[in-house]
């Protein structure tokens, strides 16, 4: 479903659609996250680390 989604903007709008399309499957708890036509689940959130935008 996230993918196909995705796929739909970029038929729409262009390829410049996928990397800012973003699909939430509510009744979906674990992997209901999905950005560029992939899904996210809980684990890989976890997994992510913040970057360190600052100057120092």
């Amino acid at each position: 479903m996230v993918t196909r989604t995705t796929e739909l903007y970029v038929e729409i709008y262009g390829e410049r659609a996928r990397n800012n399309t973003m699909v939430l499957v509510e009744e979906v708890a674990d992997g209901g996250w999905g950005i560029s036509g992939n899904v996210l689940t809980l684990a890989m959130l976890g997994e992510a680390t913040p970057t360190d935008t600052s100057d120092a």
